[in-house]
């Protein structure tokens, strides 16, 4: 059974040339043969289709008159697509937001979705069927030539039941531009419908399931976290069903396969008119190469002929032959000579070689046959397993979408693997290359300092240095140790507060005296041992370590 087609596209801007181009308008005005050539040829690097414009009189529109859908042919004065969809939004967008001054009428955003386009038709035959009085010429070759073709009321009322199923899923009065195209390879409509909710909202998500209550619906249902995406996706199933039922099989047109069971991929309109337009070169060059083997055939056939001709002259003259031949052994055996070999015999080698030369062509010949049926067993499904395997290797995104190059083709995972262990090899690359970079740095700091260090001054002052910060110059080395005693032993046995705090600041000025001395003792130390060093009288300070340092002289 033909299979029908329905895509859905969105916009998020309105663009009068979508209108022009649908309505074939240039100007106010419907597309004359010009407009037509440069539609098909374009500028320089432009991709485009064919569109026939002897085939121009059988497009039309539906629109909706006195509550009823009406086919007639397209109004090429009528208003542009931009106001046709501020006229909808004039009369149906109710959606309002408070503000200080009061309610007021909510501003449509750029980022909304404006528009949302659907294309219908289905299996190239089938339309066709539905279209025409008789077979169409396409192709580029076909242009012009198909002026006596007849529309067929067929093709009309299958536009009307989609005009209808529509406007009853998304009301009559969004649908803004309903044409129907049969100037084309295969006939198709496209609708444009503004997705105004029932109560005002421009809202696409809400129409197509994936707004968030829906989606918070859903999760309450089946108990998943709410998904959006999926609200939508589910929705686009469910809508390409229902039209099936509603439409397609009445026209007998079935559902088109889940392409996510199929693994189709859709085409832009630029893909897809580049695609056609290199199908229809490769057959204008199997057209050629068809002619010039032709021409091939009539050769061999005449000089198969001719062949045919040159090996009966042959077979002739080995019958003559064989004949003089009998009749010279004949007279031979009268005389009383007997013949090597006779005619008999040479007569039945020769049925016997030919008999056998006969099967071995045969037998040749069926090997052949069966040589080139494997050949192309083997080449179909050498092309299948090729297929199947890049199918199979395409790396995906978790959207389920594949991963693109630059290029654009998709990346296969083994390419893919091979990449990522490119870059990782890179990367572990520069680590090891910064790592001997700073070993190499530590090992020539290291080699300095072990060389100063091998200085005698040098060593000599380090050693002086960490001897010195060593020296004991704490309170107790400042401070007289009886007279401490001795106050302490009055602050036990004193009475009073006041004389208490009396003994005990005296101790404090002691103890801050005392630190001041064994202070300037320890920097006076320190002075004497650096001028040692400059002068290199020093000792080895380790001798003198304890003695008199931090104590009074």
């Amino acid at each position: 059974m033909a299979k029908q087609m329905m895509e859905i596209s969105t916009s998020k801007t309105v663009s009068n040339n979508l209108g022009n181009y649908n309505s074939r308008t240039y100007q106010g005005k419907a597309w004359t043969q010009a407009e037509y050539e440069f539609e098909n040829e374009g500028l320089p690097g432009r991709q485009y289709g064919v569109r026939d414009w002897s085939r121009a009189a059988l497009n039309f529109e539906v629109v909706r008159r006195e509550g009823k859908p009406v086919v007639q042919p397209i109004d090429h004065a009528k208003p542009s697509l931009q106001e046709r969809w501020q006229k909808r939004i004039d009369e149906g967008y109710k959606a309002t937001v408070k503000t200080k001054k009061g309610e007021v009428r909510k501003p449509i955003k750029k980022s909304e979705i404006k528009m949302v386009m659907f294309d219908f038709g289905g299996n190239r035959d089938r339309m066709h069927q539905l279209a025409y009085d008789r077979e169409v010429n396409l192709g580029k070759r076909g242009i012009g030539t198909n002026g006596d073709v007849q529309r067929r009321a067929d093709i009309e009322q299958w536009a009307v039941d989609c005009y209808e199923w529509a406007a009853k899923k998304y009301g009559a009065e969004n649908i803004i531009d309903f044409v129907v195209h049969l100037d084309e390879t295969n006939p198709h409509i496209h609708c444009i419908v503004v997705p105004l909710t029932r109560d005002g909202k421009l809202s696409y998500t809400e129409l197509f399931g994936g707004s968030r209550e829906q989606a918070k619906a859903r999760s309450q249902k089946d108990g998943n976290a709410p998904n959006f995406r999926k609200g939508i996706s589910d929705y686009h199933l469910a809508l390409h069903t229902d039209f099936a039922n509603s439409v397609g099989s009445k026209w007998g047109l079935d559902r088109g396969d889940d392409i996510k069971i199929t693994g189709a991929v859709h085409k832009s309109t630029a893909e897809s008119l580049k695609e056609k337009n290199r199908l229809e070169e490769e057959i204008a060059q199997k057209d050629e190469q068809l002619r010039q083997t032709s021409s091939s055939v009539l050769t061999l056939t005449a000089k198969r002929d001719q062949l045919t001709t040159e090996v009966a002259d042959l077979e002739d003259a080995e019958r003559r032959a064989d004949e003089n031949l009998t009749a010279k052994n004949k007279m031979l055996a009268k005389i009383g000579i007997q013949p090597i070999r006779s005619t008999l015999e040479i007569e039945d080698e020769n049925a016997r070689l030919k008999a056998e030369r006969e099967d071995a062509l045969a037998t040749a010949r069926q090997e052949r046959e069966k040589a080139s049926e494997a050949a192309k067993k083997a080449k179909t499904a050498y092309s299948e397993g090729v297929a199947a395997e890049r199918r199979a290797d395409v790396a995906y995104k978790s959207d389920g979408t594949p991963i693109l190059r630059k290029d654009g083709t998709p990346w296969t995972k083994t390419d893919l693997v091979k990449w990522y262990n490119k870059q990782h090899k890179e990367d572990q690359d520069k680590v090891k290359t910064l790592t001997d970079q700073i070993t190499r740095k530590d090992n020539t700091y290291a080699a300095i300092v072990k060389a100063l260090l091998a200085i005698p001054v040098i060593k000599a002052a380090v050693d002086a240095l960490r001897w010195l910060f060593g020296y004991p110059h704490t309170l107790a080395h400042g401070i007289d140790s009886g007279r401490v005693q001795t106050i302490a032993h009055a602050l036990d046995t004193a009475d009073g507060v006041e004389e208490r705090k009396r003994l005990g600041n005296a101790l404090v000025v002691m103890a801050h005296d005392g630190f001041e001395n064994a202070a300037q003792n320890t920097v006076d130390k320190i002075q004497s041992e650096v001028d040692k060093i400059a002068d290199g009288t020093h000792k080895l300070l380790g001798m003198e370590a304890g003695q008199h340092i931090g104590q009074k002289r």
